[in-house]
C-alpha cells in the first residue's frame, strides 16, 4: 500500500512536470518573435516581388493584403513584414 502510495506522488508530480513544460512550450509558440518568425516565413515563400516601375507597388500590395487575409496576421506584425521587401530605387539626374 505505501509503494501505491509513493508511486502515485511519483506519478503526479511527472504529470505536474509535463504540465509546466506544454505551458512553457505554448508560452514559446505565442510569442511575438515566434510568430513574427512563423508569419515571415510564410511571406517570403508566397509573397510576388516587386519590380522597378512604381505602378508595380500595386499588386504588391493587393498580394500583401490577401495574404495577410488568408494567414490571418496580426495587425501589429502586417508592417514589419513588409519591409523586408521594400525596394528603393533612386534615379540619378
Amino acid at each position: 500500500m505505501e509503494m501505491r502510495e509513493k508511486q502515485m506522488k511519483i506519478d503526479e508530480q511527472q504529470l505536474a512536470l509535463r504540465k509546466k513544460e506544454m505551458a512553457q512550450d505554448q508560452a514559446r509558440k505565442s510569442s511575438a518573435a515566434a510568430q513574427g518568425k512563423l508569419f515571415g516565413d510564410a511571406m517570403r515563400a508566397s509573397a510576388i516581388r516587386t519590380g522597378p516601375d512604381i505602378l508595380d507597388g500595386i499588386p504588391f500590395f493587393k498580394n500583401v493584403e490577401n495574404l495577410f487575409k488568408v494567414y490571418d496576421v496580426p495587425n501589429e506584425l502586417q508592417a514589419v513584414l513588409v519591409r523586408p521587401f521594400r525596394v528603393i530605387r533612386l534615379k540619378s539626374y
